[in-house]
């Protein structure tokens, strides 16, 4: 990724076959405030496309996740932030546990949950919030949860992770 963009979009990704089925939601990139190292982002797949569907990784279907098992390293912390930046709301972030009851890190599959029920609460938070966006498609109480996937997590700052997502046709 090109960290002079300001926006998440399709050219971030070399294969753009699987746009035939959606769109990256526009989200503003977010910004650290301090340098930091960024990790490689964690990409998630499905049935061999880009993006696991947040319904089935909150219903704990991950029979088609590509290596569900992985421990994808997040960070040495035990909880993270995820940011949400909706196009015409505001920057938007809560935290999640990224380890298990043992202190190790947790799935690929067990993260795809966290972010799925992370972007549940972020949707169920603004629906009623008015949006400056101009674009009614992209207004959260337009948008369907289960026409969503995530695509990737990026680092955006130390323990900050931004949710790439894409909404499907």
């Amino acid at each position: 990724m090109d960290n002079s963009l300001t926006y998440h979009t399709f050219l971030d990704f070399p294969d753009h076959s699987f746009f035939s089925m959606g769109i990256i939601v526009p989200q503003k990139i977010y910004t650290a405030l301090v340098p930091f190292q960024a990790q490689p982002s964690i990409a998630f797949v499905e049935n061999g496309h880009m993006g696991v569907r947040l319904e089935n990784a909150l219903n704990n279907h991950f029979e088609a996740l590509e290596d569900p098992a992985s421990t994808p390293l997040v960070t040495d912390k035990s909880r993270v932030m995820y940011r949400v930046l909706w196009p015409g709301y505001e920057p938007w972030s809560d935290s999640s546990h990224i380890v298990d009851n043992s202190g190790l890190p947790i799935s690929r599959a067990r993260l795809a949950f966290s972010v799925a029920r992370i972007v549940q609460k972020f949707m169920s938070d603004v629906r009623y919030v008015g949006s400056s966006e101009l674009r009614p498609d992209w207004w959260v109480e337009n948008v369907r949860y289960d026409a969503l996937y995530l695509v990737e997590l990026r680092h955006v700052s130390t323990g900050s992770w931004q949710p790439v997502l894409r909404l499907a046709f």
